[in-house]
């Protein structure tokens, strides 16, 4: 069901051209709105620009692109997505070839064209393939998207290999490439007409601007431009790049909102960033993955002081709203028996919790078959007892996901395991790092020897018994320092409660056992800033965010705040499940329910609401 103050925001919201008559001026800015709204709902196609694909993932983003253009599609909504062919990873596929022995190709040529960038015209090769019933096309040129993926060469943002770990970045020209090559593959697949372009993340963002020059080009004829903004990054824009795709450079086509303060009437100061540059320009408001994460985008100091502060008044003046997400996980297999769930939400919570402690023991049982070669520290029940024998009132904490300091606070779950008393609980860190995070390994390293028995930590992603980890432990931990979607419906999906920061997404995805113990699916903490002097708040935060590495934060006032807020839910939590289990139980009957209502059926509907905006 469409969200009801989404449905009125969007009714109300117009779109302020400040940006886009300093520009193009008058005529041209004319001429594009005339283009804009001959857009015909009825015709139009949805074309989702995104850097990631099938071949080329680094996170949530290539699951986004894979699940939301299938429920377009299954909506009535003609759907393209158009994505660069990342030919150096080790994950790019063979291109087709009739040389004897050649390899099968996934792709399929479609067509060839060209794209003016810096002054040069660059040939593009066109490739396509079917994921879920949408046609992808990628588009592939010569010296560019030639990132080697890192340490396991899959990731399309970083440059760097283990033959080059210095290699320079060239992410911000490869975006612009990218977003320059866009129009020109439309045209060439013969589709210029009835367009909304659905950029998304900064990397796509600069389709904002090439695509309203193809249309004053006569490249297409009528489209508009919405973006979905996935996390707070940005990129820098000077005029020197900017120029690669624009003879629009000059600060006078470029003037921000922000004041430079002094007196009197202060000289315009160019935008200078990819999103300063390119939000302005978008036909819709922008968008980002929860309602919650858009707020504190113009309220939270992670935000208005590290990440955003530079697009706090174009934020506000563009708007900015949340569509969430639906499932990453398939949700046709319940955790628990429609009975045991029935009785739990009667007050029975037996069943349930045998159907629990089957999950937990299987896990017991089978998790050193689990583990990769390159894991750290280890579990046990307790003086090398072997951890079939751990005692049932012992919980287990999981953690998740990829390492990125400046996000996942995977540093203040460290730090909280080292308050909590020895054999009181066990923790798992199942995490992905990439490269550049060294540092951040080498402190779970430390720590997972420090901790022998009570922790483990996985540095690579679990490709063995991860899901069979999920349901088996007593709850998975979420301490983001921001999240602006989350991942407890995964759990929640496998049957195990949460533990998460109160940040985000996660606000909305975990109800939270201090508000409503009846209704709970996990419990959230919260960073009590109250007792620090609220002017000094902002520079700690950036503090906490630049420091080189863990040991740097630990004298971190905010830090030490998530630390010791984390370490008391954990151990709430712990208490709960070993002293409480008709809560515990109550808990685990909400999952499902709470998990299944964050649906791709939704998030596509809401999605269509701000494409009709963008044509009207």
């Amino acid at each position: 069901m469409v969200d009801a103050k989404l449905s009125q925001y969007l009714s109300a919201w117009s779109h302020d051209p400040w940006a886009m008559r300093a520009l193009f001026g008058d005529t041209d800015f004319q001429r594009l709105e005339s283009c804009r709204r001959q857009i015909r709902r009825d015709k139009r196609t949805i074309v989702l620009c995104v850097y990631e694909n099938f071949f080329a993932r680094a996170g949530g983003l290539f699951a986004v692109a894979r699940l939301l253009p299938r429920t377009l599609q299954q909506q009535g909504e003609q759907v393209l997505v158009l994505s660069p062919f990342h030919a150096a990873l080790a994950t790019a596929p063979p291109k087709p070839s009739a040389a004897p022995g050649a390899p099968p190709s996934p792709l399929r040529p479609c067509g060839e064209t060209s794209v003016r960038f810096a002054r040069t015209r660059v040939p593009l090769t066109l490739w396509e393939h079917t994921l879920d019933g949408v046609r992808w096309v990628l588009f592939e040129a010569p010296d560019y998207f030639q990132a080697r993926g890192g340490p396991k060469g899959n990731i399309p943002y970083d440059y760097t290999s283990p033959a080059e770990p210095q290699a320079s970045s060239r992410l911000d020209v490869d975006s612009l490439f990218a977003s320059a090559a866009v129009p020109q593959v439309l045209a060439a697949l013969g589709l210029t007409d009835d367009l909304v372009i659905h950029a998304q993340d900064w990397q796509m963002s600069a389709t904002a601007l090439t695509v309203k020059q193809a249309v004053l080009d006569n490249v297409l004829h009528s489209a508009a431009v919405l973006l979905a903004s996935h996390n707070p990054y940005d990129c820098g824009l000077p005029p020197g790049k900017l120029g690669l795709i624009t003879a629009r450079v000059d600060e006078r086509f470029w003037p921000t909102l922000r004041q430079t303060g002094g007196g009197g009437d202060p000289p315009p100061v160019r935008r200078d960033t990819f999103y300063e540059c390119m939000l302005p320009l978008l036909d819709a408001a922008i968008s980002t993955v929860s309602k919650c994460f858009a707020e504190e985008l113009t309220t939270h100091p992670v935000h208005t002081a590290f990440f955003a502060g530079h697009l706090q008044e174009t934020l506000r003046r563009q708007g900015i709203v949340g569509v969430g997400n639906g499932l990453f996980l398939d949700a046709s297999e319940r955790a628990f028996s429609p009975a045991a769930v029935d009785e739990a939400r009667r007050g029975s919570v037996a069943a349930i919790l045998r159907e629990k402690e089957d999950k937990r023991r299987h896990l017991l049982q089978n998790f050193g078959s689990f583990l990769p070669e390159n894991v750290r520290g280890g579990l046990d029940a307790g003086h090398g007892r072997s951890l079939t024998d751990l005692p049932p009132q012992v919980p287990i904490f999981m953690m998740f996901g990829r390492m990125d300091p400046a996000q996942k606070g995977f540093d203040v779950l460290a730090r909280a395991v080292e308050r909590i008393e020895p054999g009181r609980a066990k923790f798992i860190f199942a995490l992905e790092s990439p490269g550049g995070v060294e540092p951040w390994v080498a402190d779970l390293n430390r720590l997972a020897s420090q901790r022998q028995g009570d922790m483990v930590f996985l540095p690579d992603r679990m490709t063995k018994g991860y899901l069979d980890t999920m349901a088996g432990v007593t709850y998975c931990v979420m301490p983001s320092l921001y999240e602006p979607f989350g991942a407890a419906t995964e759990p929640y999906l496998k049957g195990t409660p949460v533990v998460a920061c109160a940040t985000g997404g996660l606000r909305q995805q975990a109800r939270d056992y201090h508000l409503d113990p009846a209704t709970a699916t996990g419990l959230l903490y919260h960073a009590d800033l109250s007792s620090l002097k609220q002017a000094d708040v902002p520079s700690y935060w950036r503090q906490l965010l630049g420091a080189p590495d863990p040991d740097a934060r630990r004298a971190n006032p905010v830090h030490q705040i998530l630390v010791a807020a984390l370490t008391d839910t954990l151990l709430e939590a712990a208490a709960i499940f070993s002293q409480r289990p008709e809560f515990y139980g109550r808990m685990l009957a909400q999952l499902h329910d709470q998990a299944v209502a964050f649906s791709w059926d939704t998030a596509a509907s809401e999605y269509r609401l701000l494409y009709d905006k963008a044509i009207a």
